[in-house]
């Protein structure tokens, strides 16, 4: 039962790859660059922009983007190797959306994701069917999962703080500019 519900994903994935490997970059390519471009705007729309707000005003905001990142993943149906990319990718969606209070560099940043993770699996098969074969429910933790795994945590993490940064020096900025803050002593 446990193999049968986390194969599904990696069959999906793995009869698309099968299919798009032989094709020229002619074709590949526009199909891959309107794949990105959809998949980021709808599901950011769908997930950040709707859910997420949703649940930001019911929940705190750290609740609100791990209950959407949870979603997420779920409705993506991954195979177990790739379980922490898609959850950590959102939750850092989920944390952009929420400092910058717009969806527009979530969608960005997803579909640059989507993107290069596309234009691996095209030009890198072999590697990819070796992430969806990998279910570490069935054979246990192996170098590939604690290296994706792995990838996903300091990628999260440091994107995270990079936007807890920013965060704090716009409070920084906001609070200069404003009527007798410091830049009006300076005056």
């Amino acid at each position: 039962m446990i193999k049968l519900l986390t194969e599904t994903g990696g069959v999906q994935q793995s009869a698309l790859l099968d299919a798009l490997v032989p094709l020229p970059a002619t074709t590949v390519l526009p199909l891959l660059a309107m794949l990105v471009l959809m998949t980021a705007f709808f599901e950011e729309a769908a997930f950040r922009g709707y859910m997420q707000v949703q649940l930001e005003d019911r929940y705190r905001p750290a609740v609100a983007i791990f209950l959407t990142a949870l979603l997420f993943a779920a409705v993506h149906f991954p195979a177990p190797g790739q379980l922490p990319l898609f959850v950590f990718g959102s939750l850092g969606w989920g944390v952009l959306t929420y400092l910058s209070r717009t969806i527009l560099p979530a969608i960005v940043m997803h579909g640059v994701v989507d993107g290069v993770m596309f234009l691996w699996v095209w030009k890198s098969p072999d590697a990819f069917r070796a992430l969806l074969e990998h279910n570490v429910l069935l054979t246990g933790i192996s170098d590939l999962f604690v290296t994706w795994v792995t990838v996903a945590i300091i990628g999260t993490a440091s994107t995270i703080f990079a936007l807890f940064m920013l965060a704090k020096a716009q409070r920084v900025l906001a609070h200069r500019q404003q009527p007798g803050g410091p830049a009006a002593d300076r005056a």
